[in-house]
């Protein structure tokens, strides 16, 4: 059987909820005065919640949920005891089935609870408030109810200030005509940047179809609701911290910021929000900067103690807000004169903020002395501090606000005013830059740049025309020169119709009618000529670096640089002419050997000493090239071009100085000067054919070797004629091997044509013809003369390696010599005349008994220059005659 005392409060919670369900608080009222042991707070808060229509008016219940708050709900008068109400009409069964029934909501939501919020009563009006704007979307009626209790809990009060007072003002006051207004639940979603630029949406507008309102809308929306942020961070870790367990770490790392009132990431969000306004409406972010005096400046209503903030903390704040206003100046690529007017404002808006020095008046600016800035701050600048994502960093020298800040973007405003007034207009970031970073000579071509494009009149009439000097030539050309060269090393091509080759290309020729004379233009020309031409090869440097036009400047020996060309690009060598080229670019662009003798010359004969020595610094560079070319052209196995190249274009004798010399002369400086042509000689005669070559493209190949060999003894030192005479020795005996081979394999094929004697048991052809006694005869001659120079040759091989003994040899052989190479024994008379004059000589021991003249070998002529250049040589050391 049930028990009456749980009977009877069944009747009376369902009494009270039918109360409720009809919104008539004031019965309602007497029954929990009547029944406080049943109808307790947790369960009254919950049947309100639940039950009470959430049209019904605030004031109808605001008083009891004061007495319910304080626990002093007044008591009727003394009565009878409480039966059954005669219109419950349940039965005691079906009273307690239907309390079973009943679902009441909680009084508190988990998101407060994950806050901290302990107070029944501040829960219940919070989850009421909700309730409320949901089926209503009544926020004064909310208001209405919550105001009341506004100093029940901080809690509830942080709620009321960053939720109620900005919705209220953003849906009724600021933007009554938008159907797209917020509800609460949607409000309370709000977070991080995307709710900063959510609340600011509405104030500045793009196309200025509207009044800016941003002022207004920070001080009034977006302050209060910052003010809330505390509570959503705790919420939100809180959160976070039951999901996953596992990212503890990270979020209190995340979210790990000085206490400060919990709002400097919602602030630096609104500082990042102003510079970006500034990005793509300067007006806008200056009417906003302007007219809020940021963090500081907010309307709570009333509902918040302006004390409550330490005064550390707004010191903070303000500083950090008056950056972002210099930063909005360092933003803005404006370049009228109401822009930099705003720029000054945001200037005195800032100094006023933090109580620092005003920068002058606007109209003081224009004219007033350059201000004194330290060194210090100077070189605390760098060019990192201009980027976009730097300029709000606390440790930005540039932006954060003090004396020395405010004085560098005073001057450099007043430069901005200046070249605006003078025509030639430049936006604060490129005058900042050029004025803290540049070098002094790109700032001294700025200023010839600038000058040079101020209206004629503008000149006329400024007032400063009046003291103005012209600038120095020679500053001017130092001033051009360094532009044009500070483009060139920042080239990563060497193309000159690209990139940083291409301008420096077109400064130097804008102002190359004006220096025809300069030696520094035309070094610049030539170095940028060699560039170009290099561009067109393959290179690259060491480690796998890519070439860079400013590696030619950098290099101790630039001329290495075609060199690495020619190991890189296959057959590169074939391009002798523009090769040399380049290199007697590089030469006339200063980057040879240093000019000592030319230096310490003056006047007349230092310019005399300079035009020699360039020009002898061309011809070594060229000799230098042909070498490399030539090793190139060896090294890929081109011994014709190796060859054509040392004959045509490397030896002296094809040079027009070289050719107005004696003899002697030609001998003597080509031994001393030239340590180039003698050792590509004598690289290519060493240069050996493949083994068991028995064509004529051999012999010719030995003869060719044998002639470049006589030219490195003609040119080489005397410290090395005995190491090329080893070379040109056995190259010698190669050729003497080859000859007699051929000459056997020549008689073995005359003796089977010429059908000689057969053997026993053969048979000669029929038909044919025997050889007369004659004929035999001649034949066996031939093959004596023949058999008597191979003897000879054998014996010559017999001579001693001595380097007296082989001299010794040399010029008794030159007293025979009928063949002097080139002119190295005779200046009058060229080598074919001499061998022409000659030829009975040398042939008298080879005549046969006929009398007849034999033709004169190649290797003959080789032999004979070669004792010919050591008699002219070194032929005096052992006292051989000169002819």
């Amino acid at each position: 059987m049930a028990d009456p005392q749980d009977i009877e409060k069944a009747h009376i919670i369902l009494e009270a909820v039918q109360f409720a369900a009809s919104a008539d608080v004031s019965s309602l009222h007497q029954l929990i005065a009547r029944e406080p042991d049943v109808l307790q707070l947790q369960l009254v808060l919950r049947i309100l919640l639940t039950y009470l229509p959430e049209s019904t008016e605030a004031q109808l219940y605001i008083d009891l949920l004061h007495q319910l708050a304080t626990d002093t709900v007044h008591r009727p008068p003394q009565s009878s005891s409480h039966s059954v109400q005669p219109g419950n009409k349940l039965s005691d069964e079906d009273a307690q089935k239907r309390v079973r029934q009943l679902r009441l909501l909680p009084v508190a939501e988990e998101q407060d609870l994950r806050a901290g919020c302990t107070d029944q009563i501040s829960l219940f009006l919070i989850r009421r408030a909700r309730k409320i704007d949901d089926e209503t979307g009544s926020i004064q009626e909310v208001q209405q109810l919550l105001e009341p209790f506004l100093d029940r809990d901080p809690y509830l009060r942080t709620w009321i200030i960053s939720n109620i007072i900005p919705l209220r003002r953003l849906n009724y006051e600021y933007y009554p005509q938008i159907d797209a207004a917020y509800t609460l639940e949607a409000f309370e979603k709000l977070d991080g940047r995307p709710a900063i630029d959510s609340l600011l949406s509405r104030s500045a507008p793009a196309g200025n179809e509207q009044p800016i309102q941003s002022a207004r809308d920070l001080r009034g929306v977006v302050g209060p609701w910052v003010y809330g942020e505390k509570s959503r961070k705790r919420r939100k870790t809180h959160h976070d911290m039951r999901r996953d367990s596992l990212t503890i770490p990270r979020i209190i790392e995340r979210n790990a910021e000085p206490d400060n009132g919990g709002n400097h990431s919602a602030w630096s969000d609104v500082n990042e929000w102003i510079v970006e306004l500034a990005l793509r409406d300067f007006a806008a972010a200056a009417d906003t900067v302007e007219q809020w005096d940021g963090p500081n400046d907010v309307d709570y209503d009333g509902f918040r103690d302006e004390e409550e903030m330490d005064d550390d903390i707004h010191g903070i704040l303000a500083q950090r807000y008056a950056q972002a206003g210099l930063a909005t100046i360092h933003v803005t690529s404006g370049t009228s004169v109401a822009t930099f007017e705003r720029s000054h404002s945001i200037l005195k808006k800032a100094a006023r903020l933090l109580g620092l020095q005003e920068p002058p008046a606007f109209e003081e600016t224009q004219s007033s002395g350059t201000s004194a800035l330290s060194k210090y701050y100077l070189d605390q600048l760098s060019e990192i501090h201009l980027l976009h994502n730097a300029l709000l960093r606390p440790e930005n020298p540039l932006t954060l606000p003090d004396n020395p800040s405010l004085a560098f973007a005073s001057l450099v405003l007043r430069s901005c005013i200046l070249l605006q007034k003078l025509g030639y207009p430049r936006a604060y970031r490129a005058v900042a830059g050029l004025a803290a970073f540049s070098r002094r000579e790109e700032q001294m071509e700025e200023l010839h740049k600038t000058v040079q494009k101020i209206p004629v009149r503008t000149r006329d009439n400024a007032s400063w025309a009046e003291d103005q000097r012209p600038i120095p030539e020679d500053i001017v050309e130092k001033t051009v020169v360094n532009v044009v060269m500070s483009f060139y090393d920042g080239a990563s091509n060497g193309n000159r119709t690209r990139g940083g080759i291409r301008k420096a290309s077109e400064i130097l020729a804008a102002f190359d009618s004006h220096f025809p004379e300069s030696k520094s233009f035309s070094e610049v020309n030539a170095l940028i000529a060699a560039t170009h031409s290099m561009s067109f090869y393959s290179l690259t440097l060491q480690h796998g670096v890519p070439f860079q036009p400013v590696n030619i400047r950098a290099s101790k020996d630039p001329l290495s640089l075609i060199g690495r060309i020619l190991e890189q690009n296959p057959r590169s060598y074939t391009k002798l002419d523009d090769l040399v080229e380049i290199g007697q670019n590089l030469v006339r662009a200063g980057l040879g050997p240093n000019e000592t003798s030319a230096e310490s010359s003056t006047g007349e004969k230092q310019l005399i000493d300079r035009l020699q020595y360039q020009d002898q610094a061309l011809v070594e560079a060229s000799r230098r090239i042909m070498s490399m070319a030539i090793e190139a052209a060896l090294s890929e196995g081109d011994f014709d071009t190796a060859y054509s190249y040392i004959v045509n274009r490397l030896s002296p004798t094809t040079s027009g100085a070289y050719k107005e010399q004696s003899p002697t002369q030609q001998s003597q400086e080509a031994r001393t000067e030239d340590d180039v042509s003698w050792r590509s000689a004598y690289l290519a005669g060493r240069a050996s054919l493949s083994k068991g070559s028995h064509s004529p493209y051999s012999a010719r190949r030995l003869e060719q070797r044998l002639e470049l060999l006589s030219l490195a003894v003609l040119l080489a030192p005397s410290s090395h004629l005995a190491e090329i005479l080893q070379v040109w020795r056995a190259v010698e005996g190669d050729l003497t091997s080859l000859l007699a081979r051929e000459a056997a394999e020549e008689d073995q094929w005359n003796s089977k044509g010429d059908g000689s004697k057969p053997s026993r048991g053969s048979t000669t052809l029929p038909g044919g013809f025997a050889p007369s006694t004659v004929d035999m005869d001649q034949v066996a001659n031939q093959k004596a003369r023949r058999q008597n120079r191979v003897t000879a040759a054998a014996a010559n091989e017999e001579a001693p390696m001595g380097l007296f003994d082989v001299a010794r040899g040399a010029a008794q052989a030159f007293s025979k010599n009928a063949f002097p190479l080139r002119g190295a024994a005779s200046a009058a008379k060229s080598p074919v005349e001499e061998a022409t004059r000659q030829r009975p000589l040398s042939m008298s021991s080879d005549s046969g008994s006929d009398g007849k003249e034999e033709r004169v070998r190649k290797r003959d002529m080789v032999a004979n220059a070669v004792t010919g250049g050591l008699a002219s040589g070194i032929g005096w050391v052992i006292g051989a005659p000169k002819s």
